[in-house]
Order: C-alpha cells, then structure tokens, then sequence
C-alpha cells in the first residue's frame, strides 16, 4: 500500500480518542476538560448488528459507565483494497461537524494497528427497512411523520454543505422511541471540503438520481469535474458539452440518454450554478422512499436480481406507476420530488427552496420546531389486509414482505400483518 494513503486513514480518525460533541466526560460546571482516553478493551461488544462494504457494526458497552452504544468496526486492510480511504475520511468528518436529533452521533473513535472505531449512537430499533419488510407498508399517518423526520435532517445537512447521496430505508434508523436517526455517510459529499474527494457514482440503484446517472455513470462528467466545487460553477456548459463529446467519440449513445443529459445541463445556463442544486438528488431519493413506505416498494425497480441497467432506464425514463388507492398529497408531493431535471424539483432555488417542502400539503399539521418532541404514531400498514381464504394463494414460509410482492404480481392488495405480529415489532 502507498504511504500516502496510509497516513490518510490514520488521520481519518477524529483526534484520536477524544470524547466528541459536549460528552459528559468533557464537560465540568461549562469547563472544558482533557478527554478520557478510550480502547477497544474499554467496551464489551454484543451482537452484530449491521454490516457495511468495510464494516461491522455491534452493540457495545462500556464497561466502566454500563451505557450502551453501537461501535462501527472498520477494517483498513478492507478500506485499502478497496480504494476506500476518501469514503472513510468523508463518513468521520460529517459526524464530526453534525449535531442534530434526526442524525446519528458519534462519542468516540480510536483505532488499532488492524482497524478503526467509531462509538456511536446506538439506533435500538434497527432500519426502518426491516419496519417495511415486516408491514409491507406504512399508512399515510405513519408515512408523514417519518418522512418529515427524514427531511428536517436532510435540511440540515443541506445547511451545512453536506449531501447524503445514498439516502433509502437501510439508512434510516430507529431508536428506542422510535424517532429517526440518519446514518450511513460513506457516499456522502461536503461541498466546501474539497481536502476530500467525494467518490463518483454513489448511491442504491433504486434511489439513485437521474442526474447522478447522466452526469457520472455515462461517463459525461469525470470524478473530478463532479466533486469538486470550483468546477461545480467554474466551466461553462460548452465545455462540459465539449469534454462529453471527447470522451462519447465513437460510441452508440441511446438518443433518449442524450436528450435527459441535455436537460439536466441546461440549469448552467440560468444563472443558477450546479453545486447549489447537488442536494436535490436527496429530495429524489425522498421522493422514492415516501412512495416506497406507502406502496411497499420503490418506485423504480426490476423484476429480477441484479440488473441494474433495468432500473436504472426506469429511473432515466421517469417509468413508474402509483398503486390504487395512494393517498392525493403524497402523490402530488412524490410527483414533485421525482422531476428529471434537478431546476425543475420541489426544492429548487427556483421552486421555493426547501421551505417549499416543508408546507406542502402533505406535511399539514407537523410542528417542525418540535418535531423531535413529538410522540411517534402506531405503525400500521397503509394496505388491507388479505382475507383468510387468501392465504392459501401466498406459499408458506414466506417473508412478509416478500408474501407482499407476489400478493401484488396476483392481483391481492396485502399487508399480512395481523395485530398481534404487529404489537411484538414494537
């Protein structure tokens, strides 16, 4: 491995050992103390539970204090194999600069010759995935409530230069009390950090924004013209158009992929610079997650595991379909979010900015300012559930969810979900 990229994992840790945002051990009547050192044998690790592309994440005690935390383990060797030095910097300084109650926070790191810590804000009720899975869907009480959650801590991040860019039910966590925490930061971008490279094409096919697939995985647009922020507003469009048409020289371009390229360039020329509309594709991915917690499934999808390409020329194409009986403003508001050209979405500097989701009809009666105060509603599915004669249609052993999508390919609306089995989720 280079040294180069060694020393940069080995700065990719906070200050090492150090106490983080205000910890109890840091503080003393409002002075500032030296941190309590921390190690790996400091903690008791439990269970697994999650794993990521360079790690592992447990529950952990401390022994000393007996509080819970989840402890990210990330392996180096991993990180190096895998050209991942950047993603790991970029997770440690988005903790590091974060502190809001929709986001998951970090109290500690420290590393070993072999890996690096993160001691973190331990999530007890697990994705809001496995919630989805399970329901196969949320009703439009559930769905406003968490969707909300979800972009009160999109805006903040936004307010501090910060993109998720990977933004979908895996990532979002649940605590004891059922409120959110926001997490995975890895494909994330800080757009005043340029110390940092981002990495190029990010994100979950199923959430991914048509810009990220026109601008970087159609090779229209390198690593380095994306990432960074001077050339966010530093080239004009003719440029750009002329480095595509170097690098696409040769090459059988589907006309339908040049055209949606075409539109989503077009915002450099009103006056508008790119770096300032980056966010949107996390009101994308929004918008796909608010259709996927009402309907049970994201909007853009294939049939058959692994092809990619499938979903990614629904999602290049705009091809998606609202089940019957989705509720009107959420509708609108997912129509809104899921626009191909980024000038055009519910959001933008020319569409009302944020403050333009935040009183959209679908959001009637949340409290933003104390949203986090807020007591979370009862999950219940947003579907009916199948009769009993039903059953016998849906093979045994299922997964709830996965009994939901063949109920969809066989023409029953489900939630599969009794009251019961709803009551031991909680």
């Amino acid at each position: 491995m280079q040294k180069s990229e060694l020393d940069s994992l080995k700065e990719a840790n906070l200050p090492s050992d150090q106490a983080q945002k205000g910890s109890s051990s840091e503080l003393n009547q409002g002075r500032r103390l030296t941190p309590i050192l921390r190690r790996p044998s400091d903690f008791k690790l439990g269970k697994e539970i999650g794993t990521g592309s360079f790690s592992t994440v447990y529950s952990a005690k401390e022994i000393a204090t007996g509080v819970e935390y989840a402890m990210k383990v990330v392996d180096k060797q991993h990180v190096f194999r895998c050209k991942a030095v950047d993603s790991v910097m970029m997770e440690k300084e988005v903790l590091k600069r974060t502190n809001h109650p929709f986001i998951v926070r970090v109290y500690y790191t420290f590393q070993d010759s072999f890996r690096l810590y993160y001691v973190l804000e331990y999530a007890r009720r697990g994705e809001l995935l496995t919630y989805l899975n399970r329901l196969t869907s949320l009703n439009v009480e559930c769905t406003k409530f968490y969707s909300a959650e979800i972009l009160s801590a999109l805006n903040y991040l936004h307010s501090c230069s910060i993109i998720h860019r990977d933004l979908k039910p895996e990532n979002v966590l649940l605590t004891e009390d059922m409120h959110i925490k926001l997490a995975d930061f890895g494909s994330a971008i800080i757009l005043n950090h340029l110390e940092i490279k981002a990495s190029s094409f990010t994100g979950t096919p199923q959430y991914v924004s048509p810009e990220m697939l026109t601008l970087i995985n159609s090779g229209n647009v390198s690593e380095e013209e994306y990432s960074s922020e001077e050339n966010f507003d530093g080239q004009t469009s003719e440029e750009i158009r002329s480095k595509k048409e170097h690098k696409s020289k040769g090459c059988d371009k589907k006309a339908h992929l040049q055209a949606i390229t075409e539109v989503s360039t077009k915002w450099l020329h009103n006056g508008v610079p790119s770096h300032a509309l980056a966010y949107l594709m996390d009101y994308w991915a929004l918008g796909c997650v608010i259709y996927q917690m009402l309907s049970g499934r994201p909007p853009f999808r294939s049939e058959r595991h692994g092809h990619e390409y499938e979903v990614f020329q629904k999602v290049l194409n705009l091809r998606f379909e609202f089940p019957d009986g989705f509720d009107s403003n959420a509708k609108d508001l997912v129509k809104s979010l899921l626009v191909i050209s980024p000038i055009e979405r519910l959001g933008s500097p020319i569409n009302g900015g944020h403050k333009a989701l935040l009183v959209h009809p679908f959001f009637a009666g949340i409290d933003w300012d104390t949203l986090h105060k807020s007591s979370p509603p009862i999950l219940v599915p947003n579907l009916d559930p199948l009769s009993h004669d039903d059953w016998d249609k849906v093979p045994a052993g299922f997964e709830a969810g996965k009994k939901y999508h063949l109920a969809c390919e066989i023409g029953l609306a489900a939630s599969q979900v009794t009251e019961n089995d709803r009551i031991h989720l909680l």
